[in-house]
């Protein structure tokens, strides 16, 4: 039994407030890139109302200008793209100084579903485009541009006309898809295949290199994908929202704690527990978005952003 030390308080490091592209600009969403670097879309008042409006999920009447962003940790690099018409876009860097812009919420539509992403070059030109599915909780990209996507109950069971019958099943059935730099399915979860229980919702997502680290509910399993290969932990933490790998190290975030165990043979093993904080000593608010890549566990609080690395906690 490995020894399990008295639970202690992580202070996040604040790292920088993310400065806005053109003044004005409110922040749409914001994520992490394959180098840890946050990435950031950006727009006008009213441009970012309609983009994150529960009115009509559907696209947008009129297409809005965004900002995608960079920052490492000062803003580095940013792409103009004028013609967004995604409800609820996220923005994540792809290979040459492009971006992928992806709509997470899209209808089912008897007259054809529209693409809910599209890849623009450095100059803000689209390259490739396609249609990713409905419900999506969580994408990363590569190095090299590949994209994976993690889906929401509702993008697995369906919703918004998704599910309702033949030729209406949902994209993000399996839960946990890998797609091409063109935007083609290369790879897709299946939990027969390997023994596993099916996604319900998947809770967390680090994608670190090529390969991929989920956790997902009901039971929560950590599973990692590597090519075409498949390993799976047994876990007991629950509502896992972000996963920190260093070495045979994992690290759990529920929101709340960050629970650190080490990989054995079939089930993780628990080591240490703490009581995340900001700097201030104050518990990140629930509506802070919170990202893993690496061995880091990343935290916004609106324009704030901090982190936690699982590399400088004791071994």
């Amino acid at each position: 039994m490995p020894f399990l030390r008295r639970r202690t308080r992580l202070s996040l490091t604040h790292v920088a407030d993310l400065e806005p592209p053109l003044p004005g600009d409110e922040l749409v969403s914001v994520s992490v890139g394959p180098l840890g670097e946050a990435v950031a879309l950006w727009a006008a008042a009213d441009a970012a109302a309609l983009l994150t409006s529960d009115f009509g999920l559907g696209p947008l009447a009129r297409p809005v200008a965004v900002r995608a962003a960079l920052y490492a940790p000062g803003l580095s690099h940013m792409v103009g793209i004028p013609d967004c018409r995604f409800r609820f876009p996220t923005v994540q860097p792809m290979p040459g100084g492009g971006f992928l812009l992806v709509g997470t919420r899209v209808p089912w539509r008897a007259d054809g579903v529209p693409s809910n992403a599209t890849v623009y070059d450095a100059p803000g030109q689209p390259i490739a485009e396609g249609l990713l599915g409905d419900g999506i909780e969580q994408v990363q990209t590569t190095a090299s541009g590949q994209v994976w996507v993690g889906y929401s109950d509702e993008g697995v069971y369906g919703n918004l006309g998704w599910g309702d019958g033949p030729g209406t099943e949902p994209i993000g059935a399996p839960g946990l898809i890998r797609y091409t730099r063109d935007l083609t399915s290369d790879w897709e979860f299946s939990c027969t295949s390997h023994g596993l229980p099916p996604v319900d919702d998947c809770y967390a997502l680090n994608v670190i290199g090529e390969t991929a680290w989920s956790c997902y509910y009901a039971d929560f399993p950590l599973v990692k994908v590597g090519g075409e290969t498949v390993r799976a932990w047994r876990n007991e933490v629950q509502r896992v929202t972000a996963i920190a790998v260093h070495q045979d190290r994992v690290g759990l975030y529920d929101g709340q704690r960050l629970v650190v165990a080490r990989l054995g043979s079939e089930q993780l093993a628990i080591e240490d527990k703490y009581d995340v904080v900001l700097p201030d000593g104050e518990a990140p608010p629930p509506t802070s978005k919170v990202v893993s890549r690496g061995s880091v566990i990343h935290v916004f609080v609106g324009r704030s952003w901090y982190r936690a690395d699982l590399a400088e906690l004791p071994n």
